[in-house]
């Protein structure tokens, strides 16, 4: 049996998931990215929710624009029959993404009996030991600065080029006002050596924001 909890708003769905997703900020990353936009206006959710069994199992179910988030730490085939009580899956054309956990989602495609393309699957790896560093690391990482503006603006074009191609509004302009508001809330961090940024990346945000935080967060 499953049971699907269904919440008044959305903040109180998020309120209600903000712990498990937080302490797992890897596998719920994008889901993370996507609240930081809806908050800022630029995104909708239409649907929010939980598919719950008897088995402690618990699927998170958010439904945006052009995207499905479907994660779980644990489930089972009755949680995947709750998910196909809310989603008609077949309406969805092929320019609509489902993101999250990808086991969840392929046993989902699978019982619906709809077909799909894997556009991009990402694996999330845990460290048993570090190896010790045999040359010198140069540089630092840093939380970027409104200096960096220009530099951060481009790399996020060229990334967006990169992933997705060309796409209608996502031009320098577009990049641009991404990067500002990331750096203007200290969610953007680069790579920098003798004065000079070599990389940024999101996950070296989530590792300053460890390091300078009074309270013990988890292990990235």
């Amino acid at each position: 049996m499953f049971k699907v909890v269904e919440y008044p708003k959305v903040q109180d769905f998020f309120n209600e998931n903000k712990k498990v997703i937080y302490k797992n900020r890897l596998a719920y990353y994008h889901l993370i990215q996507y609240f930081d936009e809806l908050n800022a206006g630029r995104q909708s959710v239409y649907e929010a929710y939980n598919i719950l069994d008897d088995d402690e199992g618990n699927a998170i179910a958010v439904w945006g624009d052009s995207v499905y988030y479907l994660y779980a730490l644990k489930w089972s085939d009755a949680i995947i029959d709750g998910l196909l009580s809310k989603i008609e899956i077949a309406k969805f054309t092929k320019r609509f993404t489902f993101c999250g956990t990808s086991e969840l989602i392929s046993r989902l495609f699978e019982k619906s009996g709809v077909e799909n393309e894997v556009y991009k699957e990402r694996v999330i790896y845990h460290c048993n030991e570090v190896i010790p560093l045999v040359r010198p690391c140069s540089g630092e990482a840093c939380f970027s600065g409104n200096s960096d503006l220009d530099v951060i603006g481009e790399m996020y074009y060229q990334y967006g080029l990169e992933e997705w191609g060309e796409r209608e509004g996502r031009d320098r302009n577009y990049a641009r006002t991404i990067a500002l508001q990331g750096i203007q809330n200290a969610t953007t961090c680069h790579w920098e050596v003798d004065g000079n940024i070599k990389t940024l990346h999101p996950f070296l945000t989530m590792i300053l924001n460890c390091l300078s935080s009074e309270v013990f967060l988890p292990m990235i």
